[in-house]
């Protein structure tokens, strides 16, 4: 069976997200060592946040900046703040590997908060 160029397409991408992904937690690791994780959680928002901004305006996507001020957006990214303040410190004083088998648990555990809390069928 012949793959369509799309999901040729798809699969590259999350290869290559992947691939960052990787490359990024690694940089974390050696950073988080010389500075303090609130530093490192600021500089890696102010890189995000550009990287935002330039997808906006390559995009010209103005109007989805509207949305980021409904309160549930700023619950949101308040809780995933939150998250990566946890994961850098995290970091700091685990190795990689435990970091980020822990993390990969978090759909899993997800899944099972549904189950038992929201009463959903899995």
């Amino acid at each position: 069976m012949r793959k369509k160029p799309s999901d040729l397409g798809g699969i590259t991408a999350m290869l290559a997200a992947t691939a960052v992904f990787v490359v990024g937690d690694s940089f974390m690791k050696i950073v988080i060592e010389d500075l303090p994780p609130f530093e490192v959680l600021f500089l890696r928002g102010i890189a995000a946040s550009f990287a935002c901004a330039v997808l906006v305006v390559l995009r010209a996507e103005w109007g989805a900046i509207s949305g980021l001020l409904d309160v549930r957006a700023l619950l949101r990214a308040a809780g995933e703040t939150l998250c990566t303040l946890c994961y850098v410190v995290a970091l700091a004083r685990m190795p990689i590997a435990d970091v980020i088998a822990i993390l990969q648990t978090g759909p899993l555990i997800l899944i099972l908060g549904a189950a038992f809390l929201l009463r959903e069928r899995i």
